[in-house]
């Protein structure tokens, strides 16, 4: 398990996570603000660490959600799926928010199509790692939002 955060504007809360860090080496911390304009980019930082670990898959879960470790696992050996694995709540036919300074509105110079391809929640997803890497990659040819 590995925590993912950003700074705060806390000096001594941001002291504090560094400590925690240092005592057990299982926090990633970004040198971003950690709200929630900037989750793609810690997203994308975890993303790039976990791309360099020896795992078979990622989990990408926010800090509210349970995860049952046990019906995890087995939904995952029921899977079959190693590699090209890309799992979670998948959503489909989700529109495109256009409005502007919603917290969700992507502008269409970012997306120009009016609804999403099937993904799944940010809340919860798991990638193989294989799948991990090749998103890292694309960001070198494809800017992210």
């Amino acid at each position: 398990v590995v925590f993912t955060l950003g700074k705060t504007q806390n000096k001594t809360l941001n002291e504090l996570v560094i400590k925690e860090a240092n005592t057990y080496n299982d926090i990633l911390i970004g040198d971003f603000e950690d709200i929630y304009f900037n989750l793609l980019i810690k997203t994308f930082m975890s993303h790039v660490w976990a791309a360099e670990q020896r795992c078979s898959y990622i989990l990408k879960t926010d800090d509210d959600v349970y995860v049952k470790v046990p019906s995890l696992i087995a939904w995952l050996v029921r899977t079959r799926r190693r590699t090209r694995f890309y799992g979670g709540h998948v959503y489909t036919g989700y529109i495109v928010g256009r409005v502007k300074g919603h917290k969700w509105s992507i502008s269409k110079r970012y997306y120009e199509q009016h609804i999403f391809p099937p993904f799944c929640a940010g809340a919860f997803h798991v990638v193989s790692a294989d799948v991990v890497a090749l998103m890292v990659n694309h960001t070198k040819v494809r800017r992210p939002f």
